[in-house]
């Protein structure tokens, strides 16, 4: 019997699942090999062809505040431009995310910009949501059950409920109560949080 049939099997002790993505329900080379290459190669282009969508201009607002605390912090010394030309302030948006994923940040407004670059990529068929091949099974006996299922994770909600709805095992969204993220606080704190709120 794996650990997830065992999980599985004592369901009747409590009420919700809650579950982290990378190690949990997905292999941690998906994330490290597929997923942040995958935007590395990506982010010039996705940025050069929506520079001027509301939406990737939300997310840069974000970063440039971020990058306003990382230099008064002493994290770093560049700043991400914000009234250059556009070709001089995408590369200094380029310098700030792959200096941020070098040092495995997990700024909302990198987990928010990579999120951007998924759903696009989920949405062309460029992408499909690694899962364990017992992940969808554990998924439905748990809500067969009555249990409702979250999951937490780094991740910004928007590239795991991507993850979950383009999955190799098609749509498991509908099997999942809730999403958190860091947004609620980091993996330690988040936690306790995520557990008030189930």
């Amino acid at each position: 019997m794996s650990e997830l049939d065992a999980a599985v099997s004592m369901s009747g002790q409590y009420r919700a699942v809650l579950l982290d993505i990378e190690g949990t329900t997905t292999s941690i080379s998906f994330v490290k090999d597929v997923l942040f290459p995958f935007v590395r190669q990506q982010l010039r282009e996705y940025l050069s062809s929506n520079w001027d969508s509301p939406e990737l201009n939300d997310v840069l607002d974000g970063l440039r505040l971020q990058n306003e605390t990382d230099i008064k912090d002493g994290e770093t010394k560049e700043t991400v431009l914000r009234n250059g030309t556009k070709e001089a302030e995408i590369e200094s948006v380029i310098s700030n995310v792959l200096w941020q994923m070098d040092n495995d940040r997990k700024t909302g407004s990198l987990k928010r910009l990579q999120g951007l670059i998924y759903r696009h990529a989920y949405a062309q068929g460029l992408l499909k949501g690694h899962v364990y091949d017992d992940v969808p099974n554990a998924l439905r006996a748990w809500t067969e059950s009555g249990k409702r299922v979250f999951i937490y994770s780094s991740g910004s909600v928007e590239a795991q409920k991507l993850l979950f709805e383009h999955s190799t095992h098609g749509d498991l969204c509908t099997f999942i109560s809730g999403y958190f993220d860091t947004a609620i606080g980091a993996k330690e704190i988040g936690r306790a949080s995520c557990r008030e709120r189930v």
